[in-house]
């Protein structure tokens, strides 16, 4: 039998299925005021520092800067006064335990996240999910499961992945993963696509479909999990074990090295980045630069605005660690799905449609101008290297307007005759049916122009990638999306700035996808950190010529399906023995 899901990463992995169950305690939450409220505060606060103590150990041992990034990063949010102070005082004023006043209080806070209309960031949701169910578990004295005590290739079967397992040092036998809920931008996915380890999220009813001890093979490239094995599938899925590991070791040849096609034409590739977790990474597979750099994490999780110099700060400690790159840092992009009072962002039926991005920007010129001007004044430390990107535009008004705040913060930092990139360029998104219909305009008022297919697929297929129900309808091969993303090259290609054409979306490090784009004309991909080497090498093998051959082939395809049926026929000659 195969089931499908979200592929995450592009190995296989062959074990036997262990359904992994975190045992739960739902007590009383009411106690005796009178004698009972110093000890649940007491135990919370023992349960705090047993866990910050578990994650300085474990990011003091880890031999990989992702892992201690983010340990140091749940130190600093279990560190928080004002967040033992909220559970003290729920435990006190609400008259419950522990467990109850610590889910309450970091369940709230996992709600904000929750509630963003950007999918990167919301589902930094489960990293808060996990941090509560671990202190309930050290107040509740229940045992957490181990994964480096497994015995045997191991496939594990969770409702969703929690960030925390991904730390272990030993995860030797851990072989795969399959999850019911999850995406590909969660702490646990980027985690596990940097240990190498496949994995395939949202499998509906995978507890009920996988047997435990029955052996699965996983196919995180094609998404899918499959059981009732033969000796064939076994012997192949060795085969491509083995030959992925031959693979890994011939990608590090790639890192810091520029990249030509196969017929030589100049192209580049960059990584994304979400959050400071991931610079010291980024910095180490591509010293070429950050093509997104998502600056809403400087936002979140506060009790005011950050000021001018904390973001000029953090701005410059990323550029420092790019002395030879590019970062382009995208403004503020944030909806109205979420209450934080300081960033005026009001409560809308429809946070999708509603004013984000740029609207945002532009209807609080305050915060704005605060922005722009700590990003100017990061520039003018690291002449040429630092970029901006306005977020959601659907018209050339959106960037005229942006691009006169913009010349307003710099005639401020004029008067008070403080140094920034006099030639800083500026960019937008193209992640709107309509910004794709008038890129020649926005070309116009731009240095360059981002596709961002995640959010231009969502919008032209009107599909919420993150409905289950709907969710087999998105897919960046429809027709109609294509159409859209060729328009948008060919309008830098007829201008004569096909280099000012750059792709961030998920689409950018699709292996199927890259021969289409390549052949469309795309010359600059930015990826996710796990996919820079593998991204570099696939496009050294294609011809642009054949590929454009092949572009033109795939768009008279009238269906999804057929585009893919179609590429993944050209990509196993066009890879030979790379193809995933």
């Amino acid at each position: 039998m195969l089931y499908r899901g979200v592929g995450i990463g592009y190995g296989l992995g062959l074990g036997t299925v262990h359904h992994l169950n975190f045992l739960t305690a739902d007590p009383d939450p009411a106690i005796d005021p009178a004698s009972d409220i110093a000890q649940e505060q007491e135990s919370a606060a023992r349960a705090f520092d047993a866990l910050i103590g578990d994650y300085r150990k474990q990011g003091e041992q880890s031999d990989k800067d992702d892992v201690a990034e983010l340990c140091k990063f749940y130190v600093m949010f279990l560190s928080s006064a004002a967040l033992r102070r909220e559970v003290s005082t729920s435990i006190a004023d609400e008259h419950i335990n522990a467990a109850s006043a610590l889910t309450r209080v970091i369940g709230s806070k996992r709600d904000e996240l929750a509630a963003l209309d950007n999918p990167y960031l919301a589902e930094r949701a489960s990293d808060l999910d996990d941090l509560a169910r671990r202190l309930s578990a050290r107040v509740l004295g229940l045992e957490e499961p181990d994964l480096s005590a497994l015995s045997g290739p191991t496939v594990i079967v969770v409702d969703e992945l929690p960030p925390s397992l991904m730390l272990s040092r030993n995860l030797s036998q851990l072989v795969g993963i399959v999850t019911r809920r999850g995406g590909r931008t969660s702490h646990a996915a980027i985690l596990a696509a940097l240990r190498d380890i496949p994995a395939v999220f949202a499998v509906a009813d995978a507890a009920e479909l996988l047997k435990e001890g029955e052996e699965v093979l996983i196919d995180a490239a094609a998404g899918t999990v499959e059981t009732e094995l033969d000796d064939e599938a076994r012997a192949l899925a060795l085969q491509r074990k083995e030959q992925k590991a031959r693979r890994s070791v011939a990608l590090q040849k790639f890192i810091g090295v520029p990249i030509r096609s196969a017929d030589g034409v100049e192209l580049t590739v960059l990584a994304n980045a979400g959050d400071l977790t991931e610079v010291d990474e980024v910095a180490r597979i591509c010293p070429e630069g950050i093509g997104l750099f998502r600056t809403e994490f400087l936002y979140l999780n506060r009790g005011s605005a950050p000021t001018e110099a904390y973001l000029k700060g953090v701005t410059t400690r990323i550029l420092q660690s790019f002395p030879r790159g590019r970062v382009i840092a995208r403004t503020l992009d944030v909806g109205g799905d979420k209450d934080v009072s300081y960033l005026n962002i009001a409560r809308e039926d429809n946070p999708f449609l509603g004013r984000r991005g740029i609207r945002h920007s532009l209807a609080f010129d305050d915060i704005f101008q605060t922005s722009l001007r700590a990003f100017l004044a990061a520039s003018g430390q690291a002449s040429g290297r630092l970029r901006l990107m306005y977020p959601m535009v659907t018209s050339p008004a959106e960037v005229t307007a942006a691009n006169e705040a913009l010349a307003r913060a710099r005639a401020s930092l004029d008067d008070e005759d403080i140094a920034y990139d006099t030639k800083l360029c500026v960019g937008a998104m193209i992640e709107t049916p309509a910004a794709a219909v008038r890129v020649a305009e926005f070309l116009e008022l731009c240095d360059f122009v981002s596709i961002g297919t995640n959010d231009l697929t969502q919008y032209t297929l009107a599909v919420d990638r993150g409905n289950a129900t709907v969710a087999a309808l998105y897919s960046h091969f429809d027709p109609a999306v294509l159409r859209l993303i060729e328009g948008v090259i060919r309008a830098g290609r007829d201008s004569g700035r096909s280099a000012d054409v750059e792709m961030c979306g998920e689409m950018a490090s699709d292996p199927l996808a890259l021969p289409l784009l390549l052949g469309l004309g795309l010359r600059v991909y930015s990826v996710s950190t796990p996919f820079v080497l593998r991204t570099k090498r696939l496009l050294s093998l294609l011809d642009t010529e054949l590929c454009a051959k092949l572009a033109r082939q795939v768009m008279t395809c009238a269906t999804a399906d057929a585009v893919r049926s179609l590429l993944e026929s050209a990509a196993r000659g066009m890879y030979a023995d790379w193809y995933f």
